[in-house]
């Protein structure tokens, strides 16, 4: 008999490592963040990699936030199961709650996802063809052609997001990463 995908869904967050159990309560440092999200996703990964049914799981909550990569939407899925609340669902930043006309409820703590942390370079071409990346303003060297300006990623950071089910304010239709069967954004 197969278990209930709802019953899976709480076995791989409560199986996750216990490092973000309740990330409110303690101050990490951005490196302590991304350390503890990271063997988070790596503790859920071999639990979904050993059991098809946990599998499963990711991939349905991946296919409802389909905005956020994979890795993400385990990290997402562990700390809802771990505060003992439903999956989530529609997720965003705080202030991007607010543009849609909704606010983070008193008390809620943020579920944590990793971001890139990017810079934006200028790009040149030296006289001998290599290219050589330039900080925005710095003097372009001898014989150097721009190329133009672009965004790299530098490193990654811990990212404050909150479900729907902790704001209030308008309705959810047409707010961000609205489900794509719901007749959201598509």
């Amino acid at each position: 008999m197969a278990p209930e995908a709802e019953d899976v869904s709480n076995y791989v967050a409560a199986e996750a490592a216990p490092a973000l159990t309740d990330p409110g309560s303690v101050r990490m440092t951005p490196e302590e963040r991304i350390a503890a999200l990271t063997d988070d996703l790596h503790t859920i990964l071999e639990q979904a990699v050993e059991s098809p049914s946990h599998w499963q799981v990711l991939l349905d909550a991946s296919a409802t936030l389909w905005r956020y990569s994979g890795g993400n939407v385990a990290l997402l899925m562990m700390q809802m199961a771990q505060r003992g609340t439903e999956e989530p669902t529609l997720v965003a930043g705080y202030k991007e709650w607010e543009r849609h006309g909704r606010t983070v409820l008193r008390g809620e703590h943020a579920l944590w996802v990793i971001a890139p942390r990017t810079s934006r370079v200028q790009q040149v071409t030296l006289p001998d063809g290599t290219r050589q990346q330039v900080s925005p303003g710095e003097k372009l060297p001898r014989g150097a052609v721009d190329d133009g300006k672009k965004t790299i990623i530098v490193g990654w950071r811990g990212q404050a997001v909150f479900d729907v089910s902790q704001t209030q304010g308008n309705t959810t239709v047409g707010t961000p990463h609205h489900r794509r069967t719901g007749g959201g954004r598509r």
